[in-house]
């Protein structure tokens, strides 16, 4: 909880839309939560704006094994992390690592680059 609160923070020092910042906060969730239940090694989370226009996540662990979309039944408890993501983010993908996997998921959150405070 303290996590998403200090990225929403984060954000909205940006100049992050409110609108959009709740989508990064579940987006940055899920995908350090797969993360750490499911990979070994250190896990990272590097979050930036890119041109005033979209916020780029990216998180990487130790594994390189790359995450799959799966279907999970409507009464399952977990399985719907990378689905999520799917539907939230304007684009989303993996690449294998020397040292792991990256996960990377960008959200556009303006039509036009504007200077943020």
């Amino acid at each position: 909880m303290r996590a998403r609160r200090t990225l929403a923070a984060a954000l909205r020092d940006w100049g992050v839309p409110d609108d959009a910042i709740d989508d990064i906060v579940l987006m940055t969730d899920e995908l350090v939560t797969n993360a750490i239940e499911h990979a070994g090694g250190p896990v990272w989370l590097r979050l930036r704006l890119h041109r005033g226009r979209c916020v780029i996540g990216r998180v990487g662990d130790g594994s390189r094994e790359a995450p799959r979309l799966r279907h999970s039944d409507s009464d399952a408890e977990n399985g719907r992390g990378l689905a999520l993501v799917a539907a939230l983010a304007d684009a989303f993908g993996a690449r294998v690592t020397t040292t792991g996997k990256v996960i990377w998921f960008r959200r556009r959150v303006r039509s036009t680059g504007v200077t943020f405070r």
